[in-house]
């Protein structure tokens, strides 16, 4: 209903014109109650019509069932509103004409009675988002025409904070974000709700890539200044949560540090554990050795407080921290996460779940399993209207094309999701899209726009600071700066990340398989194949290493195995026989990689 609203100024003057005289040939009465419908809605009920000082009963009944006759309204069989009769407009244009028509002055009471009639209804929550819509109109009218707004604004922002919350428990999140912010407007500084309603507002804007975070943020500060120390720690929890979603790791960190000590000695509680959640999460994502300690807190508070959301979620990081820590059966606790999420239908639950089953099944070089939890990240996310995770599984997906050799639909998912970045949608994933834009385009010749995008890649992931953002983006630039012919800047990269390696075993973050190449071509296979000795062996990393030993056929035949066509591609090219060659060129060939097209035909010549 919220959308129901006139617009007869969209409708072309011509029918807008046709319309409006056939209701001028309509009787006075019949008018009068066809626009009272219209402030209803497309539907409307014979009581909502009456509520509006519409004539008696049987008067209102006798004049709809003459506009039905004249083909503007239709009865309903059944009725959504018991022992009420229910009609509606034939056509939305003919209901917003005839909202058109109705003075500006008095649009404000009508909707006003709108409202009070459904409140007379009972089970208001059924009906909260309309009863919210006609006091939103009831307002704005009023305020348009001067009147005092006061007497309406108690009623009307506990109708907007029954709708926000209504949306919110449908995972509406654009919905209930209008309407808490419409109820926080109204809402008196000193009433206890107001607290819990920023909280709510602050869960409700995360998904706004534009300004989520600057309204979290103002949020929080309320809050803080209001005295509500738990209240603001959860909202700052929140905030470094779409902090660093959108790649601001700096705020990410600083508004989880404000988060942990401002509830360092409080009770546990919900607000609590979410701050213990998102401490553990960041940790897990940054590598750091309090990851697992804090994982086994944050799941330890959801359980005691019975918060099974929470208990999904850090399940959920518990499972990644141990993964890369190298503990045996980690996927297990994704996997619980998984089954929790599903059986509590909690959305943003079931997307992360399925999403870092992905990431982890892919990292161990299963990609056709990790494509299939892949795909229901991304239909759970979409479903939902996760609008920042979707971006996070649009660029993932052009991965997947990548590695099966679908290059076009990889560049077109990069080049849509660069372009929404540089617009003013900033996203952790622009460091993975920008090192996939620089393997496309050095393959397809593009050799300087390659290296520009490896710079950039690389300067976001050391601006991200994590483990999982830095080390493929150091991989991927080692590799294209050596194709480029810039063996200094290929050096420096490839002993960066080797060095990084020898610190801290990392083979769980990324796919070595471009430092493999990269340590054949710099002759430093001897310092690649000492550190990956140390890593947790993947398929990924059997097929590097049997790239960097030099066994090239073998390595084509493991990359096939996982399912890489570009990595197959590339160790072919490298084999022995004109016939693992002219495979390679097949590939490249049918995927306009010209970068390797003239290496391979360059290596038949010189054996011709």
């Amino acid at each position: 209903m919220l959308a129901e609203r006139g617009t007869a100024e969209q409708v072309p003057e011509t029918l807008q014109g046709l319309i409006a005289a056939r209701l001028d040939g309509l009787s006075v009465d019949e008018k009068t109650v066809l626009q009272r419908a219209a402030v209803v809605g497309r539907v409307f009920w014979l009581g909502a019509v009456e509520a509006m000082d519409g004539g008696s009963h049987r008067e209102l009944e006798e004049r709809l069932h003459a506009l039905e006759r004249k083909e503007f309204v239709r009865r309903e069989r059944r009725s959504s509103v018991e022992g009420d009769t229910e009609y509606a407009f034939l056509h939305i244009l003919v209901r917003d004409v005839a909202y058109s028509q109705i003075p500006r002055a008095e649009r404000s009471e009508k909707h006003l009675r709108a409202a009070r009639w459904i409140e007379t209804l009972g089970r208001v929550e059924d009906a909260a988002e309309m009863l919210a819509h006609h006091y939103l109109q009831a307002l704005d009218f009023a305020r348009a025409s001067g009147r005092d707004t006061a007497a309406i604004a108690d009623a009307a922002r506990r109708a907007f904070a029954e709708a926000g919350d209504r949306a919110f428990a449908l995972h509406a999140s654009d919905a209930a974000a209008r309407y808490y912010a419409a109820a926080l407007e109204l809402w008196p500084a000193d009433d206890p709700e107001r607290s819990r309603l920023l909280v709510q507002h602050a869960y409700a804007m995360f998904e706004d890539a534009a300004s989520g975070a600057d309204v979290i943020e103002r949020a929080r500060a309320e809050l803080v200044a209001a005295g509500d120390t738990t209240a603001a720690a959860e909202v700052a929890a929140v905030l470094s949560w779409a902090a660093w979603t959108r790649g601001e790791r700096d705020r990410a960190v600083t508004s989880l540090r404000q988060a942990v000590a401002e509830l360092e000695d409080a009770p546990l509680s919900r607000p609590k554990a979410v701050v213990l959640f998102q401490l553990a999460r960041l940790s897990a994502m940054a590598g750091e050795a309090d990851a697992l300690p804090a994982a086994r807190r944050a799941v330890a508070a959801a359980r005691e407080l019975g918060l099974r959301d929470l208990e999904a979620r850090s399940l959920n990081t518990l499972g990644v921290g141990r993964f890369h820590a190298g503990e045996p059966d980690a996927i297990a606790d994704v996997e619980r996460s998984l089954e929790l999420a599903l059986e509590i239908a909690s959305p943003l639950d079931i997307s992360r779940a399925y999403g870092n089953l992905a990431s982890l099944t892919y990292s161990l070089g299963e990609l056709e399993r990790s494509s299939t939890y892949h795909e229901g990240a991304a239909e759970a996310a979409l479903r939902w209207g996760q609008a920042i995770a979707a971006r996070w599984f649009w660029v993932e997906q052009g991965e997947y094309d990548y590695q099966a050799g679908r290059w076009t639909d990889a560049l077109r998912r990069v080049d849509e999701f660069l372009a929404e970045v540089e617009s003013g949608a900033p996203h952790y994933m622009e460091s993975a899209a920008r090192g996939m834009r620089s393997l496309l385009r050095l393959a397809r010749g593009d050799i300087d726009g390659a290296l520009d995008e490896q710079r950039r890649a690389v300067e976001l992931g050391r601006t991200l600071g994590d483990p999982q953002a830095l080390q493929p983006s150091l991989a991927l630039s080692g590799f294209v700066c050596w194709q480029a012919g810039d063996a200094e800047a290929a050096l420096g990269r490839f002993e960066e990340l080797v060095g990084l390696w020898r610190e801290e075993p990392m083979g769980a973050f990324f796919n070595p398989s471009e430092l493999a190449f990269t340590a054949v071509g710099l002759e430093r296979v001897d310092a690649f194949l000492a550190v990956a000795a140390d890593t947790r062996p993947t398929r990924w990393l059997e097929a590097a290493c049997a790239f960097a030993r030099g066994e090239y056929a073998r390595a084509a035949e493991l990359f096939r195995a996982i399912g890489s066509r570009p990595n197959e591609a590339y160790a072919l090219l490298a084999a022995e026989g004109d016939a693992e060659v002219q495979r390679a060129l097949d590939f490249y060939r049918r995927v306009a990689a010209v970068h390797y097209v003239r290496q391979g035909e360059a290596r038949l010549a010189a054996t011709a």
